[in-house]
């Protein structure tokens, strides 16, 4: 018998489905279809779990769609291919789906899906009920995957069904590898996420001298990405479409792009010295005085207060900013010759992290703006830092990244790369850390200081500069030295 494109074995007694062969084959196969959902519903705009609920008519409920794309089982064909129809379907005016427009029933990609479906079911009714596991990752093998492993159908951005290794307007890749997962802060990892299955989000020509830093607005709405040719550009990270863009008036480099916590301001330093706002809503700049440094400006971060930004730069200064005036707030005294590269607030706004390249991280006082503490241990510059509650996390050109507990001030752990690493960033929900250096993007088991998969890459994923989590934590942007954003899905957290 084949089901899914898969050979599955007969017990030459019995007639029947081998329980092992069956168990193993149902939870591959789960796994694969648990993805290929994950990817259409990102593919065709993301809607929430609340938007699927309505645009069904109510036939699936939240906890039952959120259990789809966590792969979970669901008993009733119809909930699953509810679920599916709402994505395929056209949105209104406000981005949701309506109950009268849905894709017809006979609609190809869902048919698709429905036959999928059902040979999963003919699967699972062959496995004993004690060795049903409806998140078989779970209990699988972390390393490696079998890739002499027969080959599932996987299905394509439309829900159709798609040859294995067949090329996409999204990265190629070949069959599906079996899928692993890792628990980590209430979230299962795919192991599939190390083989290459990065969807490349947007291309900048190369003569754009790459990306050098990414940021998501508050709303995820838009990606901010600026690089070498002095243009702030803003992204659809859904359909990947530009939307617009913010020039500096100058050739010179976009060193680091900011948003305010409210989404309004747009910020972007670059190696002119000169810092520029932009008022998003009037698509204007902020009228003068420019916000400036006497050199190249590698770093700008907002408070998560909304009351100031901080700026850094090769001139050695660290300045603070009030949001609401345009004035100079204060300026920190670094009593050091070297270059600043980065800052970040705490997640109070009370302290403001500086990394230079002395190889030193020194912690301020935002309303004193008085030092507190240094910490030591790089061995070369500091290029990122980034907080995560009282976490606060390091990364340098010694290739290590260094935790701190931010209260205390002492150093809890140290994470080890091939290369230096030159940017870093928390998710929202403080359950995921990722790295960026030559060799590619890392994520990070916080607890047990070891990574969770093998570097992510993409097809031509260059040295990676730049890194951002979209704000629900459910995708990850890389940008790299070539001109290229890749990212990854990830599944969300699940709460307990």
């Amino acid at each position: 018998m084949r089901l899914l494109g898969v050979k599955v074995m007969r017990s030459p007694s019995e007639g029947r489905i081998s329980e092992a062969a069956a168990t193993g084959e149902y939870n591959r196969l789960m796994s694969v279809m648990t993805h290929d959902l994950r990817e259409l519903r990102f593919e065709t705009g993301y809607l929430s779990l609340r938007q699927i609920q309505r645009g069904s008519g109510e036939m699936v409920s939240v906890a039952t769609a959120g259990k789809a794309f966590n792969g979970g089982w669901l008993s009733r064909e119809d909930q699953l291919m509810a679920v599916v129809r709402v994505l395929l379907s056209p949105r209104n005016a406000k981005g949701e789906v309506e109950v009268d427009s849905l894709v017809p029933e006979t609609h190809q990609d869902l048919m698709a899906w429905r036959k999928r479906w059902r040979a999963l079911a003919l699967l699972r009714a062959a496995v004993p009920r004690d060795r049903r596991r409806l998140r078989a990752a779970r209990d699988a093998p972390v390393s490696g995957s079998d890739e002499s492993s027969p080959v599932s159908v996987a299905l394509g951005a439309s829900g159709a069904p798609r040859a294995p290794g067949a090329s996409t307007d999204l990265s190629s890749r070949t069959s599906p590898p079996l899928i692993h997962t890792l628990s980590l802060g209430g979230r299962a990892l795919r192991a599939d996420l190390a083989a290459g299955l990065a969807t490349r989000l947007l291309s900048i020509p190369t003569e754009s001298g790459g990306h050098n830093s990414l940021a998501f607005s508050p709303d995820g709405s838009v990606l901010a990405t600026g690089g070498q040719d002095g243009v702030v550009r803003l992204w659809d990270p859904v359909t990947r479409e530009w939307v617009e863009e913010f020039r500096t008036g100058l050739d010179e480099a976009v060193l680091m792009v900011a948003f305010s916590p409210d989404g309004a301001l747009l910020a972007a330093s670059s190696a002119d010295g000169i810092v520029r706002l932009w008022d998003r809503a009037a698509r204007l700049p902020v009228p003068d005085p420019p916000f400036g440094h006497t050199g190249k400006v590698f770093a700008v971060a907002f408070s998560p207060d909304g009351e100031h930004f901080a700026t850094a730069g090769s001139d050695m200064t660290v300045r603070l900013w009030n949001c609401a005036t345009g004035q100079l707030a204060g300026e920190f005294v670094t009593g050091q010759d070297r270059a600043v590269y980065s800052v970040a607030f705490s997640p109070d706004s009370t302290l403001l992290a500086t990394g230079s390249h002395e190889g030193r991280t020194r912690l301020w006082d935002v309303s004193s703006q008085q030092g507190v503490d240094v910490l030591t241990g790089h061995r070369g510059a500091v290029y990122a830092v980034a907080f995560s509650s009282t976490l606060l996390a390091t990364a340098g050109e010694d290739a290590t990244v260094r935790l701190w507990n931010a209260t205390t001030r002492g150093q809890i752990g140290q994470l080890h790369h091939a290369g230096p690493v030159r940017a870093l960033v928390f998710s929202s929900d403080a359950a995921l850390l990722a790295t960026g250096s030559s060799v590619g993007t890392q994520l990070w088991d916080l607890a047990a200081h070891q990574p969770t998969t093998k570097p992510l890459t993409g097809p031509d994923t260059g040295p990676v500069r730049a890194l951002a989590f979209s704000p629900d934590a459910t995708c990850l942007a890389a940008g790299d030295a070539a001109g290229a954003v890749h990212r990854w899905a990830l599944p969300p957290t699940q709460q307990t």
